[in-house]
């Protein structure tokens, strides 16, 4: 997938490289990454172009050209619906964002709360790490609600509509301090936690979710929204 992200690369492409039907292919990529290979590469495309953006002077047409868009207004809608931020104002922050904003589609009817418990990986040193809930395995778009934790910690997620979610966790290496060159945030490493999915069904409850980071592997999503700049950043 890394080396076709300009190409039009289709399922049948994919599934044809490792000797799969289509069928079987989507259903154990789906198994081991938790979204589908379309998705999976539309993902890959945003976190290439994210890169670029920052370590690059490439124009936003040709970054979009070259992670296989063919429109460039298509290319900055979906990067904006996704990152959380246009491309110009991502390359502006440096690749970090100075707010995260909660998904208000589901402001108002009934909620519940929960509670997440961090646990970081033995010996890391991380920094601020987000937290929030989504309704598919990816950490990209709007979270239905989120919170940020340091280092070890807990969050209370308030306000949680009822239906099914995940809790996903990210942070990146914070051993040597902020993040001060956009060019060093594509080296650092990356942190993930995943927990669900799982159900809300009663109105004032509260349940308790613990969330393990772990270092991201190849199989993981990537994490294509933009993350908090610093630990006075903000969720909303």
């Amino acid at each position: 997938m890394q080396d076709q992200l300009s190409e039009p690369v289709t399922i049948d492409d994919l599934a044809r490289t490792v000797n799969f039907s289509k069928f079987h292919f989507a259903r154990i990529f789906r198994r081991v990454t938790g979204i589908s290979p379309r998705h999976f590469l539309s993902a890959m495309r945003m976190e290439e172009a994210k890169r670029l953006l920052v370590t690059t002077s490439m124009t936003v047409a040709e970054i979009s050209h070259r992670v296989g868009y063919t429109s460039v207004g298509a290319f900055t809608s979906r990067f904006g619906a996704n990152v959380g931020l246009s491309p110009t104002l991502y390359r502006r922050f440096k690749g970090r964002a100075p707010h995260i904003g909660e998904d208000d589609s589901y402001a108002g009817g009934e909620s519940a709360t929960v509670d997440v418990a961090l646990c970081p990986p033995c010996g890391a040193r991380l920094g601020v790490t987000f937290v929030g809930l989504f309704a598919n395995q990816i950490l990209e778009g709007r979270p239905v609600r989120c919170g940020i934790v340091r280092q070890a910690g807990s969050c209370r997620l308030e306000n949680v509509p009822l239906g099914r979610w995940y809790v996903l966790a990210a942070a990146i290496d914070g051993q040597h301090g902020p993040v001060t060159d956009p060019a060093e945030l594509a080296g650092r490493q990356e942190y993930v936690a995943a927990h669900g999915p799982f159900d809300i069904r009663s109105a004032d409850s509260t349940l308790t979710a613990t969330v393990r980071l772990r270092p991201r592997r190849l199989t993981d999503p990537p994490v294509i929204l933009a993350l908090l700049d610093t630990p006075q950043g903000a969720t909303r």
